[in-house]
């Protein structure tokens, strides 16, 4: 089966990116450059893991994680959170406990290898 991935990010450039080398992976993307249609997104696809980035305009990753976490479909999904910038103790503190980690948003050989880890894992 093919597994799939939610990849959340205002940055078309990095959407796309994301998407070439997830797809080199096996890996199945939707992409989403907003909350509303990301959340349309979860609902509708069902992916099997999220690449979230934390600092979006109009909205907040970290609200997006937690419906995700509030969500009975959605709770237990893995989600790879990133950021360009550096965020609160406290805001650090509940993406850790949340998700598989935060990660510098150029790292992008490490995102892939997170969230390929996280579909790997049964």
């Amino acid at each position: 089966m093919t597994k799939s991935v939610l990849v959340i990010d205002d940055v078309p450039d990095i959407l796309e990116l994301l998407d070439v080398l997830l797809r080199r992976e096996g890996i199945q993307v939707h992409k989403a450059e907003s909350a509303s249609v990301a959340m349309d997104i979860l609902k509708r696809e069902a992916p099997h893991g999220v690449v979230l980035d934390i600092m979006l305009p109009n909205s907040d990753g970290m609200k997006i994680l937690e419906n995700i976490r509030a969500s009975s479909e959605h709770a237990e999904l893995p989600v790879v959170c990133m950021s360009a910038v550096n965020l609160s103790g406290e805001a650090r503190a509940y993406i850790q406990r949340s998700s598989l980690g935060l990660l510098d948003k150029s790292s992008f050989p490490d995102i892939v290898a997170r969230i390929k880890k996280a579909l790997d894992t049964p």
